[in-house]
């Protein structure tokens, strides 16, 4: 051990002090984000929107670490450097996206990647409460969300965009609901039989949209499937 006025101790020690620190924020998978989380605490960040940001991280990503992450994170970052506008980093965040949120911070980095997702569902969350979303209550069809509709939403749109943040309405088919913007029109189911429906005037509150795809590696996907996948992310956040 060298002695106490050696310039190599007092680094010894200064490791020891931010490891001591950091370990009460075991609960973060990736330890490269503990500093940045308690960085931002500090700075006055909300620790809801910062839980739902690492969450939606670790469905994106693995917190960085995943493996059909690693596979196409260089090819995707070659991609962006010569201008395609393609989703990069950890958040797997499109640089347009970026620039619109005013972002310091490269998105390639965890910093950049957690305040990115940050600031995006917290505009996402306000547009939810604008459009008539809950912020107490729980989202109506899904029974696994957060029990805050309005970030329920907020965190589906990260996959599925911003603009199916809307009013959603009753059709002659009480399983099936539509944009309130097509009231009064008749529209077809999303599965491609003939049976089609009436969009009513009657706003269906706190509702989540459920849309299906199969991703390019054959895995099945869904808007609920999702959200419930970010939400027990978020829940095992319990250390801070």
């Amino acid at each position: 051990m060298p002695g106490q006025n050696d310039n190599s101790y007092n680094i010894y020690k200064n490791t020891q002090s931010e490891n001591i620190k950091y370990k009460r924020y075991s609960c973060i998978p990736e330890p490269g984000f503990r500093p940045i989380v308690d960085k931002l605490i500090s700075e006055g960040y909300d620790k809801k929107f910062l839980k739902a940001a690492l969450g939606v991280i670790g469905r994106e990503s693995s917190y960085g670490s995943g493996f059909r992450y690693n596979i196409t994170k260089d090819l995707k970052a070659a991609a962006s450097f010569f201008g395609v506008n393609t989703s990069v980093g950890p958040a797997q965040m499109k640089q347009s996206t970026a620039k619109d949120l005013n972002l310091k911070d490269s998105i390639l980095s965890l910093r950049g990647a957690l305040i990115g997702v940050y600031k995006l569902l917290k505009n996402n969350y306000k547009k939810a409460v604008s459009e008539g979303y809950s912020t107490n209550q729980p989202t109506v069809n899904f029974n696994e969300g957060s029990g805050d509709a309005a970030l329920d939403i907020a965190i589906a749109a990260y996959n599925i965009g911003v603009g199916r943040i809307t009013k959603y309405c009753m059709t002659n088919d009480p399983n099936i609901k539509r944009p309130c913007s097509k009231a009064g029109q008749i529209v077809e189911n999303n599965i491609g039989n003939s049976k089609k429906y009436k969009v009513t005037n009657n706003v269906a509150k706190n509702y989540l949209p459920n849309f299906k795809t199969q991703r390019w590696d054959r895995v099945n996907i869904s808007t609920h499937g999702y959200v419930k996948e970010v939400v027990e992310k978020m829940e095992s956040f319990n250390c801070f």
